[in-house]
């Protein structure tokens, strides 16, 4: 981490994290006013204003741009860049797919919604009849994750007794169940998922105690950073990026300026150019106040000369 920007730092664009990052965890989708405020006055000097993502686009996201002007976006981790609008059918601008055989060994894996001797909640993020939903092995009925899914405003899950055949699969996201030990229990998940898909290119997200994401070969949202600026005219090095979790690592080292919010992840602090004030404190304005050379509530004396001279 350093604590200076470039004095050739000219900002175009302005790319957020949502959860944890634009809004603490459990805000209900309510940005604060001045982070409001900041991205309007971003998007009224003419720079993009963007999400990056791990959701899919649902209500939360028509929630968001009821509220600041947002442009084409980055979800699911990067795999997938969209320009949502009205309806459940996003302009698909660039979409990653995970190879059959990850596809067919995960599958085969989970079958019976069982992974050895544990239960596991499969869900697919994939084009469904026209949508963008999640699809859920859910052979008897909903289930937690089915309620989860709809209680953090994403699409409502198609249920499904099997999930063969499935194509065009941009992520899975499996889950353990509550009563199961969390954090064991998903890193044994974690664990199996390596080995067997060894050498199929995926990686493999560690989402925390009862969850990880499986997605295709060299996508982050770095690289789903760097199609949405390619498709809008705009480098890397013309970006502000903020994040606070590991899946934000990739971004927020990849454009011209990468900066933490104080509540993040360790390892977001680390690939941070700059940290800025929780998201319980609006990180996000401070940030965008920093790259348009307006420290925001930096002292002046306590702002290095980079921050002043941009």
């Amino acid at each position: 981490m350093t604590s200076e920007i470039s004095r050739t730092f000219r900002c175009k664009a302005v790319i957020t994290d949502v959860d944890g990052t634009l809004m603490p965890f459990g805000k209900n989708k309510k940005i604060s006013e001045r982070n409001q405020q900041a991205l309007q006055k971003a998007f009224d000097e003419g720079l993009a204003v963007c999400v990056a993502t791990g959701r899919i686009p649902g209500p939360w996201y028509d929630e968001l741009c009821a509220q600041v002007p947002l442009g084409p976006g980055v979800f699911a981790n990067g795999a997938l860049v969209l320009e949502p609008g009205p309806g459940p059918s996003p302009k698909i601008l660039a979409a990653s797919n995970l190879p059959a055989a990850a596809v067919e060994a995960v599958l085969e894996q989970t079958s019976g919604g069982r992974f050895g001797g544990l239960r596991i909640l499969v869900l697919a993020a994939t084009m469904w009849e026209g949508s963008l939903r999640y699809v859920e092995l859910a052979p008897e009925g909903p289930t937690w994750a089915t309620d989860l899914i709809r209680s953090a405003g994403e699409p409502d899950t198609v249920l499904l007794p099997t999930l063969r055949p499935l194509k065009d699969v941009h992520k899975f996201v499996l889950f353990t169940l509550p009563e199961e030990d969390g954090w064991a229990a998903m890193a044994d998940v974690v664990d199996s998922f390596q080995r067997s898909l060894a050498g199929t290119g995926v990686a493999i997200l560690d989402c925390g105690p009862r969850q990880c994401e499986i997605l295709p070969p060299e996508v982050n949202k770095g690289t789903g950073v760097k199609k949405l600026l390619e498709g809008l005219g705009l480098s890397l090095d013309s970006a502000l990026a903020c994040g606070d979790a590991e899946n934000d690592v990739e971004m927020l080292e990849m454009v011209g300026l990468g900066i933490a919010v104080g509540d993040g992840k360790p390892k977001a602090l680390a690939a941070a150019d700059i940290v800025v004030s929780p998201s319980t404190e609006d990180g996000v304005a401070e940030a965008i106040d920093i790259a348009l050379g307006r420290p925001g509530r930096l002292a002046e004396d306590e702002a290095p000369d980079s921050l002043l001279s941009v």
